[in-house]
């Protein structure tokens, strides 16, 4: 996301933040790090494709960790749902 934020910047330096905003919401893609593609440092291009190289694959392994844990904690919390509804049905009967 900060990578977003300073894309923004940079495109829309002297701006206001409203006009930032909306900009960030109407050309930025949301679910997505390809905007790092946009991105250029002032370095050679190699340096510069390394750079977003090591951005995506930040990025990619942070957002797969993010889904596995809320995998990992929605079986958690079904499997706890089900064994209250278990321990219900004992106590009942």
């Amino acid at each position: 996301m900060m990578t977003k934020f300073v894309i923004v910047d940079y495109d829309k330096m002297g701006e206001t933040l409203n006009v930032k905003t909306e900009y960030l919401k109407t050309n930025i893609p949301n679910p997505s790090i390809e905007i790092i593609d946009q991105y250029n440092l002032p370095f050679s291009d190699k340096l510069n494709q390394e750079f977003k190289n090591e951005v995506k694959d930040f990025f990619i392994k942070h957002v797969h960790m993010f889904i596995l844990l809320k995998n990992k904690l929605m079986s958690k919390l079904i499997i706890m749902k089900m064994e209250i509804q278990l321990d219900l049905k004992v106590q009942v009967c």
